[in-house]
């Protein structure tokens, strides 16, 4: 499921939510990866932690990819709650009024023992006003899907890599 917001002043708040079925704490240990798992947004082709462990208030630079061009963004880690969730900026490194400053808040919650509800959510300000908000809130709603999409095969992935583990045991 994918929610999008898209206020007159151009304030931004999309969220997508993904069941999948494995135990909370399991799809913790994959999102306890922060530099991959973080890369499953369609625009993260690579983030690296700048500090010695995954805490707030940790250094981020965030390298973009969008058709084939390539720029570095920075952030830092916001909120960490292990087994949770967590919490970073994604800013422009040309100033954090320029280029989409937003917020990314990942969190996990048990379903039952054996499902899990990850929900990715996006605030932030839309700094290219020149487009109209109903093609913004368009565009966003594709990319938050297409996340949405890319960490239910991850986990998918996951699921079956397990099984096919327990199997040979």
């Amino acid at each position: 499921m994918t929610i999008g917001e898209i206020s007159r002043n151009y304030r931004v708040h999309v969220s997508a939510s993904v069941c999948v079925p494995l135990a909370a704490s399991t799809v913790w240990g994959q999102m306890r990866d922060f530099s991959w798992f973080t890369t499953l947004d369609p625009f993260h082709a690579r983030v690296r932690v700048i500090a010695p462990r995954y805490a707030p208030g940790a250094r981020l630079v965030i390298e973009h990819r969008f058709l084939g061009i390539g720029f570095q963004r920075v952030g830092r880690i916001l909120k960490w709650t292990e087994g949770v969730g967590y919490s970073f900026s994604d800013l422009s490194a040309h100033g954090v009024r320029r280029g989409f400053p937003h917020v990314y808040d990942y969190r996990i919650q048990a379903v039952d023992n054996q499902t899990s509800r990850i929900s990715v959510s996006v605030r932030g300000r839309w700094t290219a006003t020149l487009f109209p908000r109903w093609l913004i809130k368009l565009w966003l709603r594709l990319v938050m899907a297409h996340a949405g999409a890319r960490i239910r095969l991850a986990m998918w992935a996951h699921y079956r890599y397990l099984a096919e583990r327990t199997k040979s045991q």
